[in-house]
């Protein structure tokens, strides 16, 4: 008896046992609050009596204990975690990675912001430079020929919106250009692998015996998107995809400038790990992890393949991991595969009314209820949806790092520094000491947020943006006096407002852009 009512006051108050310790999990941090069934009463007056009417609603109740998620334990293990930039998706993110990689699970990062490259060396991973080391487009993979012509043909008419008689001549370019490299166009091996160079040169020659103006015009156009992927996607160095299934790998994007090279280079990396899944035997558990962050750009022209990998991923012992922004272009296959929804504060009233419609799995009164946290979340907070139902939790800071070597010190936060601004400072020095540049963190009022030594003294600061914009310009100017160059890194909501102050030895860096910094 006793045992009983004990189990219904957990159940209540959203208490819940502590997890024993067996089985690989990922402690995400505190419970705060949890969505529960409540009644309501309404008093009517009949002329006689009041009498009471009861209506079912949802209300937030307070909720203790540590949130952690089962992954294995998951019929979908796949989790999506989405909210405005500066509310804790990375911080958040990078304790999962740390998690994942402690309890020896491989990992794959699509980095597409290039901030996580500090962690996944410190890890003992291989953070790999996009925009040094390429994947081959035309290596086959186990596709025949003709197959390969027609995934790339395919490939760069959707990226580059190409009509018909576009493709068409895309599709003979691509022939001629395998042609030169094989002597069977019905076999599946190569005397050599094709490159964009070659591909470049025979829409030239396509072009050159051209018709009319009209296709001339029609082969260059192709011609010039071409070239233009191949000054991004360099053929001195390629990425083999075979050994990343075992150890920690990260991609680090930032470095392609161009969007279509960045798009097409994921597709490829995705496309290889989807074929290497269907490869496999089927399996319970999770055998590899597959994050991607900021997963738009895959998203925007290949949504249908990362939706296979999501639908198929768990059957082959794919987890995934997706990151991002923007819920409203998550397609529903997506979200209905996925076993946790994590979502940190929202400002876009559209994507509110999404994400909380999500959460409450369509039924109307428990979407008003998440809406309204959804608006009041704070740094730091997110309701995160699975098997406990929705469930408010303040996640866990990413651990500070007490000397890596390059020179860094953290000391103890001041009272009146916000937590965006100490966690943003964090990552900034994370970045730093991946690129071995020596540093501090600088606690002293009056100093920069941090202080670099590289050719020379140099100042960072982290602007939140909420400070008055005039005492801030001020502040940064006075700089120059006393530092050879002074970095501004801002959030990104704020970054059009900040931008006037680059020029005289002061550079205005978005948060987002945090890969290419680099004093």
């Amino acid at each position: 008896m006793t045992d009983g009512i004990l189990a219904k006051i957990k159940r209540l108050t959203g208490w819940t046992w502590e997890w024993n310790g067996r089985g690989f999990h990922i402690e995400l941090g505190k419970r705060r609050r949890r969505l529960c069934n409540a009644w309501m009463a309404e008093p009517r007056f009949n002329g006689r009596a009041v009498t009471y009417s009861y209506m079912r609603t949802f209300v937030w109740k307070r909720a203790f204990g540590r949130f952690r998620l089962l992954p294995e334990r998951e019929a979908n293990p796949h989790t999506v975690i989405l909210g405005a930039s500066g509310y804790g998706k990375s911080t958040l993110l990078k304790t999962m990675i740390r998690e994942i990689a402690g309890a020896g699970k491989p990992i794959v990062l699509f980095d597409g912001h290039s901030e996580h490259e500090a962690l996944i060396e410190g890890l003992g991973g291989k953070a790999h430079d996009a925009s040094r080391e390429n994947i081959n487009i035309f290596a086959l993979d186990g596709l025949t020929i003709s197959q390969r012509i027609e995934e790339l043909a395919n490939l760069l008419s959707d990226v580059y919106g190409l009509g018909y008689l576009q493709r068409v001549a895309l599709n003979s370019a691509l022939y001629y250009t395998y042609r030169k490299c094989v002597r069977d166009m019905n076999g599946s091996e190569l005397s050599r692998v094709p490159t964009l160079r070659d591909l470049v040169g025979e829409l030239s020659i396509f072009a050159n015996n051209a018709k009319g103006a009209a296709e001339r015009e029609r082969l260059e156009h192709i011609r010039q998107r071409v070239a233009s992927l191949q000054k991004c996607m360099p053929i001195s160095s390629h990425v083999g995809m075979d050994g990343l299934a075992s150890g920690i790998n990260s991609f680090s994007l930032s470095g392609i400038q161009n969007t279509e090279a960045k798009v097409i280079y994921m597709h490829e990396a995705v496309k290889r790990l989807y074929g290497a899944m269907r490869g496999n035997q089927m399996e319970r558990g999770i055998r590899l992890y597959i994050i991607i962050d900021e997963s738009r750009f895959l998203l925007d022209n290949a949504g249908a393949l990362l939706t296979s990998l999501v639908n198929e991923g768990r059957k082959f012992g794919y987890a995934i991991v997706i990151v991002t922004n923007s819920s409203a272009m998550l397609p529903k296959d997506i979200i209905a595969n996925s076993a946790t929804f994590i979502a940190f504060h929202i400002n876009e009233p559209s994507e509110i009314n999404y994400v909380a419609s999500a959460i409450a799995k369509g039924d109307a009164f428990r979407a008003n209820v998440v809406r309204g946290m959804l608006e009041r979340l704070g740094i730091n907070e997110a309701i995160v949806s699975g098997r406990e139902g929705a469930v408010v939790v303040r996640t866990r800071a990413a651990k500070p790092p007490n000397g890596d070597g390059n020179g860094a010190a953290i000391v103890a936060k001041p009272a009146n520094v916000s937590d965006e601004h100490e966690e943003r400072v964090r990552e900034i020095s994370e970045r730093l000491g991946g690129l071995h540049i020596r540093h501090y963190v600088n606690r002293r009022p009056g100093g920069p947020d941090i202080v670099a030594y590289a050719g020379g003294r140099i100042a960072i600061e982290y602007e939140t943006g909420r400070k008055n914009f005039g005492e801030t310009a001020a502040m940064i100017r006075d700089r120059s006096g006393a530092y050879s160059r002074t970095i501004v890194v801002v959030n990104d909501d704020h970054a059009s407002r900040y931008a006037g102050l680059s020029g005289n030895r002061i550079e205005v860096l978005p948060f987002s852009r945090l890969g290419a910094l680099s004093p």
